[in-house]
């Protein structure tokens, strides 16, 4: 499943939302609705604030291609919640 964009109102930003929205994303998917997919996965700006909220989140680099991108491309693996 692809999370497409997640963006939180800059006068709500830094009080954990965006972890609380992944958080239930991850557990929805996984527990609730047991999906025919094993990923999260998500095209995240390369901009320090962005990678790091996602890394936060347990979500991993596909790969170091794209590193010098606008988008780096990131997973989360659903099975990890077992």
């Amino acid at each position: 499943m692809k999370i497409t964009r997640l963006g939180i109102d800059k006068a709500l930003q830094g009080k954990g939302i965006s972890h609380q929205i992944l958080d239930f994303i991850k557990y929805w998917t996984f527990i609730e609705h047991k999906p025919a997919c094993r990923l999260l996965i998500l095209d995240a700006y390369n901009e320090l604030k962005q990678i790091n909220m996602y890394q936060k989140n347990d979500f991993i680099f596909l790969s170091d291609n794209d590193k010098d991108d606008k988008h780096r491309f990131m997973y989360f693996d659903l099975l990890r919640l077992q």
